[in-house]
């Protein structure tokens, strides 16, 4: 499984994007463009869903419980 593939799971499993109805194709290209545009969380293999309210593409938790600023962990998403 790709990296993508695994940050797109955990987006499936999430309240909103159950809600929204959003295939996991919809959702791989949706983290794919916001990767493509954005550096940090939001283009890191170790981000998920935020888990406060409201529900937002871009504003992430990390799997490993480390925060944005000086991560030592960052691993991007996408390939090349």
């Amino acid at each position: 499984m790709n990296k993508l593939e695994q940050v797109a799971n955990r987006f499936m499993s999430h309240w909103a994007v159950a809600l929204l109805g959003l295939s996991k194709k919809d959702v791989k290209r949706v983290l794919t463009e916001h990767a493509k545009q954005a550096k940090g969380c939001v283009s890191c293999a170790y981000s998920s869903p935020y888990r406060g309210a409201p529900f937002n593409w871009v504003v992430r938790d990390c799997v490993l419980g480390l925060r944005q600023d000086g991560c030592p962990m960052y691993k991007p998403m996408l390939q090349g």
